[in-house]
């Protein structure tokens, strides 16, 4: 691999307005860029955007009990 410019395909979108941010130990659901995300601050402050469906269950994961550094599925308490 050769040293040199990189072109970053990432790109920053909005997924909810700050005043929708839960409070920790909070979860809540969006929808960014066509992709369903759980966006998660946990128990700690420290805030979490992932996947919004629980492997392999699919249960939403805005629906789970956040806690520091995980998120437990609703349905089978799994982290």
């Amino acid at each position: 691999m050769m040293a040199g410019k990189s072109s970053s395909k990432l790109k920053y979108v909005n997924a909810i307005p700050l005043s929708d941010l839960p409070k920790p130990g909070g979860a809540v659901g969006a929808v960014v860029g066509g992709l369903d995300v759980c966006i998660a601050v946990g128990t700690d402050g420290l805030i979490y955007a992932l996947g919004g469906k629980a492997p392999p269950t699919g249960t939403p994961l805005k629906d789970g009990k956040v806690g520091k550094k995980t998120i437990k599925d609703a349905q089978y308490g799994t982290e």
